[in-house]
């Protein structure tokens, strides 16, 4: 298996291209914050807070993502996107895919800065009632610059 990381930038690239493979393979001193049917966990390398998401595949999407984009690269596409539409998210900063001889997606991550922000409850214990204004607010703003969910 064979396992390809795609930078957004030069700049990170330079900064990053000694990035270890087996740092996308959850190292102990990560922090799992997320561990259900996708992985999430934080890590520092080169002085950045990393945040990598780590996709589970089946053998059907393993085939499907032989002939389409993995989540991976459309996370990283989507982050770029929204960036450029002045939308506020965490600094992408690349994606890997691991495939078989075959070309067959086996596994794929998405790695981006990470930024500590309040989880629901705690955003609701502080700002109430108001958040779901807020949140309707942001929404409408996402439909206005022309990002629309599916």
């Amino acid at each position: 298996m064979r396992t390809n990381i795609y930078f957004q930038s030069p700049r990170d690239e330079n900064k990053f291209k000694s990035l270890p493979h087996s740092l996308l393979c959850k190292p102990a001193e990560s922090s799992v914050i997320h561990a259900k049917r996708n992985t999430i966990w934080i890590t520092e390398q080169y002085a950045t807070t990393m945040v990598i998401k780590r996709f589970s595949h089946g053998v059907k999407s393993n085939f499907i993502y032989t002939f389409r984009a993995s989540k991976a690269k459309r996370s990283l596409k989507n982050a770029v996107e929204l960036t450029r539409r002045g939308i506020a998210t965490p600094r992408p900063i690349a994606y890997a895919e691991a495939r078989n001889a075959l070309g067959i997606l086996q596994r794929s991550w998405y790695v981006s800065e990470y930024k500590k922000s309040l989880s629901y409850n705690e955003a609701l214990s502080v700002y109430g009632d108001s958040l779901i204004d807020d949140f309707a607010e942001f929404v409408a703003e996402l439909h206005v610059k022309g990002i629309l969910h599916n």
